[in-house]
């Protein structure tokens, strides 16, 4: 598991060490990479770069192409029946998986995805497994070692290792490898590579229509989880998932709160409904995860799907969009990100804004273009990373030409350019909305730092 600090160079040195295994393996050795979404067309790239053309798999006939000896995916992708049974049943010599942070445990339970790496290290017990994550703990002893289950078959499934300090420091430069920015200063160049990052953090005081906003939508989701708390069965699962939904997306920006109680009363529900289920949900909240989908659609879908639980909360749920709406029209929070890009355009600063929600996005992009008509302002998230598979080496490209010809300019964005993205062309980070996670946070740092 190689767990070096965000930026430090994972993906190139797991293609060296590919590159290195195929030189020196048998001709007919195969290798499987598993990405997150976001980063399948980066990996792509990279490979090409250094020479090695991969099979891109999305269906089983995929695995039956030949001139390729390596195979990449997105784990999303690989894990649902009818892939991941044709994958299951291929013998793989070398397997690297990106991200593994994404692999493992939500409260004490296998994710879907671990299950799918679990069978597949299972179904070949020789093969080499190379695990790449900038945060390799997420702060669960439990799902962390759930990791080092995967990569060492000799392990004991022990409770009692989760807690056992001389094992962890066994498992260091063993198989775990860990470098910081701190070792590349330091120690590997002796100079500074690396600058200080320097954080702050903005108070914005809420107007009177927000702070109405706020305490009508902490009530809703409160009396939410307050009648449901005790049900059993499929209720006392589903209604907490909703209130969080609800919650989560409602903090982050008025208009996304007010599309998503629209969606809840007008039980409007996108077509891709039936592709999220509640234990992908219940991983996107318990970790901040990224979906397989874009976010909102399937926040939406989800919600619209089980809406007439909600039924019961018609008023409230419509006083706290007659909130949204004024919310709106005087958001203070907003106004404070105009004001900090205005003081870094005149630095000539480069600029991410981070937001978790595409409806954040679009609100944030449409004022900044609106507010400052010479300013160069982008805009990714999942639904531009789905329309088009060139839009991250564009993204990257425009960011550095802006840097070469020391112009401001300013890319609001979602997490899909939270990991594996490299920006470090820009040099200010504004994250829209708290995390839920502070790794989240880390993570959009890492890219620019």
């Amino acid at each position: 598991l190689i767990g070096d600090d965000v930026g430090l160079g994972k993906t190139i040195e797991a293609m060296m060490i590919l590159k290195h295994w195929l030189n020196n393996s048998d001709d007919r050795a195969k290798a499987l990479i598993l990405v997150p979404r976001a980063i399948l067309e980066q990996w792509i790239s990279e490979l090409r770069r250094i020479g090695i053309t991969p099979v891109v798999v999305n269906e089983p006939r995929d695995l039956r192409s030949t001139g390729s000896r390596v195979y990449i995916s997105k784990i999303d992708t690989a894990k649902r029946n009818r892939l991941k049974d044709a994958i299951l049943s291929e013998k793989w010599d070398f397997i690297i998986i990106d991200e593994c942070h994404k692999v493992g445990l939500v409260n004490g339970s296998k994710t879907d995805r671990y299950r799918f790496v679990e069978e597949l290290v299972g179904k070949n017990p020789g093969t080499n497994l190379l695990m790449l994550s900038a945060t390799p703990h997420r702060g669960k002893n439990d799902d962390y070692l759930s990791r080092l289950y995967l990569l060492d078959n000799y392990l004991i499934h022990d409770k009692r290792l989760e807690n056992d300090t001389r094992f962890y420091e066994l498992t260091r430069n063993a198989i775990v490898f860990r470098r910081t920015k701190e070792h590349v200063n330091k120690i590997y160049e002796d100079d500074r590579i690396f600058t200080n990052a320097k954080l702050y953090v903005y108070l914005v005081e809420p107007s009177n229509d927000e702070l109405m906003y706020y305490r009508e939508l902490d009530a809703l989701t409160r009396s939410i989880l307050r009648d449901y708390y005790d049900r059993a069965g499929e209720e006392g699962r589903v209604i907490p998932l909703l209130a969080a939904l609800i919650d989560k997306r409602g903090l982050s920006s008025p208009v996304a709160g007010l599309k998503t109680l629209t969606r809840i009363i007008e039980k409007r529900a996108p077509v891709l409904s039936n592709r999220i289920s509640l234990n992908d949900i219940e991983e996107y909240l318990e970790e901040d995860e990224e979906l397989d989908v874009d976010d909102d659609e399937a926040v939406n879908s989800v919600l619209a799907r089980y809406a007439d639980y909600l039924v019961n909360y018609r008023n409230s749920i419509m006083n706290v969009i007659k909130y949204a709406e004024r919310a709106r029209e005087n958001d203070s929070r907003l106004k404070a990100v105009l004001n900090i890009v205005r003081h870094h355009m005149s630095n000539k600063d480069i600029i991410i804004i981070f937001t978790e929600y595409r409806d954040t996005a679009e609100y944030i992009h449409g004022k900044l273009v609106s507010e400052f008509a010479d300013l160069d302002v982008r805009k990714l998230t999942g639904d531009d990373l789905q329309r088009s598979a060139d839009i991250i080496d564009e993204i990257k490209k425009w960011l550095q030409e802006c840097k070469d010809d020391g112009k401001p300019c300013v890319l609001v964005s979602t997490d899909v350019a939270a990991e594996g993205l490299n920006l470090q062309a820009a040099n200010v980070v504004i994250n829209y909305e708290v995390p839920w996670t502070p790794l989240k946070i880390e993570q959009r740092i890492g890219r620019v730092w």
